[in-house]
């Protein structure tokens, strides 16, 4: 495979993440590493450098979410503050909380 032929497959993976993932089909750890390694292997052969990996992810995801990866995490984020979850009745240990289930 020569860099053209890569830089063209990893382009087209990362565009099937980002697709599953703006469908709400988060990609497993399996999906995850294996697109890491086929990452790895351009970069110990010399078809691509790290710093062009993060360029095409960058474009990629421009082009799939309509905005950039920090505004996606930024947009995200907001989101999780605005909704505000009670976590109170997990403050007593589990075994405290089981129990007293059991007699009410």
């Amino acid at each position: 495979m020569n860099r053209r032929g890569f830089i063209e497959e990893l382009e087209k993976r990362f565009t099937e993440l980002f697709q599953a993932s703006k469908k709400g089909n988060v990609p497993s750890a399996q999906q995850r590493h294996k697109l890491e390694g086929f990452v790895e292997a351009g970069v110990y052969l010399n078809l691509v450098r790290h710093a062009e990996v993060e360029e095409l992810i960058e474009r990629v995801h421009l082009l799939v979410f309509r905005m950039t990866r920090k505004e996606h995490k930024e947009k995200n984020a907001a989101s999780w503050s605005q909704s505000k979850i009670d976590y109170s009745s997990y403050d007593a240990p589990t075994f405290e909380r089981l129990s007293n289930q059991k007699t009410d």
